[in-house]
């Protein structure tokens, strides 16, 4: 059996605990730029994510809701 450590994690990431880090993203510039990509920019959501930093799926749960309003 192994002795029981404490779980260190050697690079930043998700808190083995639970919960996520947080995001430090200018929500408002994010959904200009996917208010742009609807409007025909040429610009994707790939793109838009890439640039911010953020997922594609984040985007979906929290910038779609707040810009169809």
């Amino acid at each position: 059996m192994k002795p029981r450590r404490p779980y260190i994690r050697a690079e930043p990431g998700y808190n083995p605990r639970g919960g996520r880090p947080p995001l430090d993203v200018d929500f408002v510039a994010v959904c200009d730029a996917i208010r742009g990509a609807w409007a025909g920019s040429g610009e994707t959501v790939t793109s838009i994510a890439a640039r911010f930093g953020v997922s594609r799926g984040w985007i979906h749960k929290w910038v779609y809701p707040a810009v169809r309003l």
